[in-house]
């Protein structure tokens, strides 16, 4: 009796073209992992995906505020 194999290659496996679902079950990202990855996408769209609000910054970032206010009162006035 003559068994029929599959043909194999050698080609590697791209990892990148796994479905999301096995990304989920098999790995748990670490925060860098979770980091590098948003690290990728653009601003406005970090700022959608974290639920960041314009009133968001401006409480957190009141101290650059503080330091460029020349700036932004110059750039207001016109």
């Amino acid at each position: 009796m003559q068994l029929d194999w599959p043909e194999l290659t050698l080609q590697p496996i791209n990892l990148y073209n796994c479905p999301k679902q096995f990304w989920r079950d098999n790995m748990t990202l670490t925060t860098k992992d979770v980091n590098d990855r948003l690290r990728q996408i653009s601003e406005v769209d970090l700022l959608e995906i974290l639920d960041i609000t314009s009133e968001d910054i401006l409480d957190r970032f009141q101290d650059k505020i503080d330091q460029r206010r020349d700036y932004f009162e110059e750039d207001l006035e016109d």
